[in-house]
């Protein structure tokens, strides 16, 4: 299932311009997704460094529709991921802002230290993270007005 990631992890933090996709216009919006968390969670285990598509000031949502941007995705929307995830929150329980605090005074700095938001990531880029999410994902602070995605 990593296949498409770098050899190393330290590929992930230079300053690559190329999509690190490469050409899967076969994949389903689905298995992009798994692909996305994947490096998403490979980038938050390499210490949140510079990357050409994540950052510690944009929240999963953002980074997924920065990323399908990034690698070029032929999805039919550029909405397509983030959709996909409004709709496993959805199908979690789980409010369209499940990570925020309720009035999104959450410290940009602090997005990928909160351990709803990290076991969130962790569960989907698991093989079986979709079956498992309940299990991870602790309870977080809903807050629906927003989409602090």
């Amino acid at each position: 299932m990593t296949d498409f990631l770098p050899e190393r992890l330290e590929d992930l933090c230079g300053s690559r311009d190329e999509p690190t996709v490469g050409a899967t216009a076969a994949l389903t919006t689905e298995q992009h997704l798994k692909r996305f968390y994947i490096e998403l969670q490979a980038w938050v285990d390499g210490g949140c460094c510079a990357h050409p598509v994540f950052n510690t000031e944009r929240r999963v949502c953002s980074s997924a529709k920065r990323w399908h941007a990034h690698n070029r995705l032929r999805l039919g929307s550029e909405w397509a991921l983030w959709d996909e995830i409004a709709a496993q929150f959805e199908g979690a329980g789980l409010s369209s802002a499940p990570f925020a605090k309720g009035d999104f005074s959450e410290d940009f700095n602090g997005l990928y230290r909160n351990p709803a938001r990290l076991a969130w990531i962790r569960a989907h880029a698991t093989p079986d993270g979709a079956e498992r999410v309940h299990e991870q994902v602790p309870q977080p602070i809903r807050d629906a007005s927003n989409d602090g995605l």
